[in-house]
């Protein structure tokens, strides 16, 4: 047995197959990354006469591995940095992904939004939001929904929500993209009073 294969051929001994991620160096000194697998070879009494070894080429995987670590890693920092809340749920209700305007807007922390669950929150029942999550987890088509509701945290705000579904992991998902829009309903309900007040001024 060459030098350095203890690893592979220990198990090989014990009548397992054993697999390693190698990396082979040609003769042009270029490096390759190989899975390479090693079996026992034994002869008609059960003794062990050599070993069989096969390497396979895992360069694409690695390459594609890397790639979607590396997009993965570059969504994560799009939605942390985001202005515009965004929020994730399993179709059972608990939340797997919030950002930092999202908790702002809630009037939480990022690790208390991770705690949630999108069934058990009084405001979305009370506010038609869990009705609107059902309903698009159902058909699959986006709804986009405005609402005003005090949130778990104690906060009053108006809220502009759309909800679609999508899949991770082969599972229905619930995406959650909210702003605040207390400020333009405050400004909208501000102009109506001051317009029913001028009314009875001049009535």
């Amino acid at each position: 047995v060459p030098a350095g294969c203890e690893t592979l051929t220990a198990e090989a001994r014990r009548g397992l197959r054993s697999e390693a991620e190698w990396t082979c160096v040609r003769p042009d000194g270029s490096q390759v990354p190989v899975l390479a697998s090693v079996t026992a070879l034994r002869d008609d009494h059960g003794e062990i006469i050599g070993f069989l070894g096969m390497a396979t080429d895992v360069s694409a995987r690695l390459q594609a591995e890397r790639h979607l670590r590396e997009t993965l890693e570059l969504n994560q920092q799009l939605v942390s940095a985001s202005q515009i809340g965004i929020n994730a749920f399993t179709a059972d209700g608990p939340c797997v992904l919030t950002n930092a305007a999202a908790a702002r807007i809630i009037g939480g922390t990022v690790e208390q939004m991770g705690g949630l669950n999108f069934r058990q929150i009084g405001s979305w029942q009370s506010s038609g939001l869990l009705t609107a999550a059902e309903a698009v987890l159902a058909s699959g088509e986006a709804r986009q929904i405005e609402v005003h509701l005090f949130t778990t945290y104690g906060r009053e705000v108006w809220l502009d929500c759309t909800f679609s579904r999508f899949y991770s992991g082969g599972k229905p998902h619930l995406l959650q993209v909210l702003t605040d829009i207390s400020g333009r309903k405050n400004a909208e309900h501000s102009l109506v009073e001051t317009r029913r007040l001028y009314e009875d001024l001049v009535s």
